[in-house]
This record gives C-alpha cells, sequence and structure tokens, in this order.
C-alpha cells in the first residue's frame, strides 16, 4: 500500500525545484546530476552530466562552479537532500538548515501519499492486516517481520474476542 519516498525516488522533482528556484542553493549546491561527481582534477574535462529537465545524459565541460555539491547526492538509501536529509517528505524541520545555513524546508514536500483500497473487491480474510508507521520503521523491519510481530501480539487475546475489533 505504500511507497518510500526517498532523495533517490524524489530527484527528479526536487532537482526541477532547484533549477527553478536557485537562490534556495545557496552558495554551495547544484541542481546539475553528473555521472560521478566532479572533482578539481576533473574542471576543463568533458564528463556525463543531466541538468533538471533532460531524461538522458550528455557531456559537458567541467567548470569550476560544477563542484558545487548536488542537491540530491547518494544512492539508495544513502541519498541526501542538500547532504543533510534522507527524507522528502515530511511537516517539521522547518528550522533545519545545510550548510551555510541553507535551509532544507523548501525541497521538503507536505504532500502525502493517499491510496484508496477498496476492500469490497480484494480477497481479504482475518488473517490480513494493515499496519501504519513511518518511515524509520521500515527502515528497521520488513513487511514480514512487521506482521510477524503483529500476528504473536494479536495471539495473546483469546480467541473467544471479537477479532473484527483489531480491523
Amino acid at each position: 500500500m505504500s511507497n518510500d519516498f526517498t532523495p533517490e525516488s524524489e530527484r527528479q522533482r526536487v532537482r526541477q525545484l532547484a533549477a527553478l528556484r536557485p537562490s534556495l542553493l545557496g552558495a554551495d549546491f547544484t541542481h546539475l546530476d553528473f555521472n560521478r561527481r566532479p572533482v578539481q582534477r576533473d574542471l576543463g574535462k568533458r564528463i556525463l552530466y543531466r541538468d533538471a529537465y533532460m531524461t538522458g545524459w550528455a557531456y559537458k565541460t567541467v567548470s569550476a562552479q560544477d563542484l558545487k555539491i548536488p542537491v540530491v547526492n547518494g544512492e539508495g538509501k544513502r541519498s541526501r537532500v542538500l547532504a543533510t536529509i534522507g527524507v522528502t517528505r515530511g511537516f517539521g524541520d522547518h528550522d533545519l538548515r545545510a550548510l551555510n545555513s541553507t535551509p532544507v524546508k523548501p525541497f521538503l514536500s507536505s504532500q502525502p501519499e493517499v491510496q484508496i483500497l477498496d476492500i469490497m473487491n480484494e480477497n481479504i480474510d482475518d488473517s490480513d492486516l494493515l499496519i501504519m508507521g513511518t518511515d524509520g520503521l521500515w527502515d528497521v523491519t520488513s513487511n514480514e517481520r512487521a506482521v510477524e510481530t503483529v500476528k504473536k501480539s494479536l495471539s495473546h487475546f483469546s480467541s473467544d474476542n471479537d477479532t473484527r475489533k483489531y480491523r
């Protein structure tokens, strides 16, 4: 029923916002994406890059501006927005700042994911569970382990209890 919203999964949205509003990046970040992060010795060399609205890669000659930290850097669970935070959705962190006091909040979305499951059209029985938790739970626990834990907890109740109250 859910998807992870990480800097990796929302890289395109965050980079497009950064391209539209470069003032949000401060002096230390760039909206450009490189196949590998350029370093000082790459100055003047050609390297693969992608701008915020590009679907493919192209070559560009590396300049000093390209040595900035990408607005989204890292891969998978290790990806970060402004090299600071590993999530892209949230309600708080209004005062969270990255390097040189660059605000992180403009890159976070408070728009929740909403999914509707019509249980009348699904093959659901008394052993099915819907577990609601934050990304912190799912970072340390697999779906299977969470279900196992909840089922074990529910098994402590007597079988003559009405199980519908746990739905």
